[in-house]
């Protein structure tokens, strides 16, 4: 779940500006998931699970923690208006 959450991050953060960077933290994930298998640390079952929960963690969160350069102009000239 940590890899899928932070390689995860990195892909969606670099997606725009560098794709191969996207590209690598992708094959980071699945070559992570595949060596926890092959270890035997983990079961199958659970890589699906964690790798389902990053992904849930990297679509739900992004909304809720939405802090772009916007948002704040945003967030600062309504507080200005109030006092």
């Amino acid at each position: 779940m940590t890899a899928a959450t932070l390689y995860g991050s990195m892909a969606v953060c670099a997606r725009k500006m560098m794709r191969w960077i996207s590209v690598l933290c992708v094959i980071l994930i699945l070559l992570t998931g595949f060596s926890r298998n092959y270890l035997g640390v983990h079961t199958p079952q659970d890589v699906l699970v964690g790798l389902t929960e990053g992904a849930l963690m990297l679509w739900g969160c992004p909304p809720c923690l939405n802090t772009s350069p916007t948002i704040l102009r945003r967030k600062t000239e309504f507080l200005r208006r109030e006092s």
